[in-house]
C-alpha cells in the first residue's frame, strides 16, 4: 500500500501540495535506493540539478555497476554543460556495458556539444547500427551531417528518425528547419519546411520556442512575412532573453515592411 501511494504521489508531482510533498518524502525515507531514485526523479523533474547529481552520486555508490544510474549522472551532468564529465561517465559506463546503444547514443551528444564531430557521428552510428528504430539516432546523425554541411545524408537520417517515430516532435522540426533554412536549392523545400513545422508545434501545443523559431523561417521561406513576425514574437514570449530569436524577429520585420 506505501509503494502505490508512493508512485500516486510521484505521479502527481506538478500537482502536489507542500503537505503531500512532505508526505511523499517521508514515505520515500522508508524504502532507501528507492527512495533516493525517486528524490532524484523530483530534483531533476523540477530543474533542480546540483541536488539531483549529489542524489545520483549516492546512488551509484550503492549500485556501482548500474548502467542506468551511470547515464542518468551523464544526462544531468549534459543539462549543466559538464560535457567532459559527462563523456568520461559515459565511457565508464561502456567500459561495463560495451553494447548498450543508448550509451554511444548518449555519447554521440557530449562528443557533439564538445565540437568532436568525427568521434560524435562514429558513437551515432554505433547507437544507430545497434537499434535502427532508435529515433534520436537517426536525429543525431542528422545534426552530425547538417553540421558538417552534407544536407544530403542529413536529409535520410532525419527522414529515417521520421520513419521510426512520425509524432515525435524533434524529428518533425529538425526536417523543417532543414528544408527552411538550406542554401542549396534542392533541399530548400518551402511547402514541406511548413508542413513540418506546423505538426511539430501541433504536438507541442505551440510552447517551444526553438519549434516556433522554426515555424517563423518556414513561414519566412515561404514569403508569409506577417505570420513570420507574429510566430517569431510569440517565441519570445516563451524565451524573451534569446538574442537569436530577437535577431530573427528584426529580420523578419524588415522583410515584412517593416511591421
Amino acid at each position: 500500500d506505501d509503494i502505490r501511494r508512493f508512485r500516486e504521489l510521484y505521479s502527481a508531482l506538478d500537482e502536489r501540495s507542500a503537505k503531500e510533498l512532505e508526505e511523499w518524502f517521508r514515505l520515500a525515507d522508508r524504502y532507501e535506493a528507492l527512495a533516493l531514485y525517486y528524490k532524484y526523479l523530483a530534483f531533476h523533474d523540477s530543474r533542480l540539478l546540483d541536488r539531483a547529481l549529489a542524489l545520483m552520486d549516492r546512488l551509484i555508490a550503492s549500485a556501482p555497476d548500474n548502467v542506468s544510474f551511470m547515464i542518468d549522472k551523464a544526462a544531468i551532468l549534459a543539462g549543466l554543460r559538464r560535457f567532459q564529465e559527462c563523456r568520461d561517465v559515459l565511457l565508464a559506463a561502456l567500459e561495463k556495458d560495451p553494447g548498450n546503444a543508448l550509451v554511444h547514443r548518449h555519447l554521440g551528444a557530449a562528443l557533439m556539444a564538445m565540437g568532436k564531430l568525427d568521434e560524435a557521428e562514429a558513437r551515432f552510428r554505433k547507437a544507430a547500427d545497434m537499434n535502427p528504430s532508435d529515433p534520436y539516432a537517426w536525429l543525431g546523425l542528422g545534426n552530425i551531417y547538417k553540421a558538417k554541411g552534407d544536407l544530403a545524408r542529413a536529409e535520410k537520417a532525419i527522414l529515417r528518425a521520421l520513419e521510426a517515430a512520425p509524432n515525435l516532435p524533434e524529428a518533425n522540426n529538425n526536417l523543417a528547419w532543414l528544408y527552411a533554412t538550406a542554401k542549396d536549392p534542392a533541399y530548400r523545400k518551402p511547402a514541406l519546411a511548413l508542413k513540418y513545422a506546423r505538426r511539430a508545434n501541433e504536438l507541442t501545443a505551440y510552447r517551444n520556442p526553438d519549434w516556433l523559431d522554426t515555424l517563423a523561417h518556414a513561414y519566412a521561406a515561404n514569403g508569409n512575412f506577417r505570420l513570420a513576425v507574429e510566430t517569431e514574437k510569440k517565441a519570445l514570449e516563451l524565451a524573451p532573453d534569446r538574442e537569436d530569436l530577437k535577431a530573427a524577429l528584426e529580420r523578419f520585420r524588415k522583410q515584412a515592411g517593416g511591421k
